[in-house]
């Protein structure tokens, strides 16, 4: 998954998360870029939720989840 990072009082920080299906608790990733690449999914994995928070001087915003859709 990637997103595209703009606007922002310097210095942004930016920290993927996993919701996994069923749960209502993310985990922290340890991509902090504007992208993440997962290196295996299987289909224990459908299901789950992704989403990036990039923070500034200001505040935090995150993006709009993105559900993962594992096929066989």
């Amino acid at each position: 998954f990637s997103a595209f990072i703009s606007g922002g009082v310097p210095p942004l920080t930016s920290q993927w998360s996993r919701r996994p299906a069923g749960s209502q608790t993310y985990t922290a990733l340890a991509a902090t870029g504007a992208s993440v690449t997962l290196p295996s999914t299987t289909l224990a994995n459908n299901g789950d939720v992704y989403r990036l928070r990039v923070t500034d001087r200001v505040g935090a915003v995150s993006t709009k989840e993105v559900t993962l859709r594992v096929v066989q």
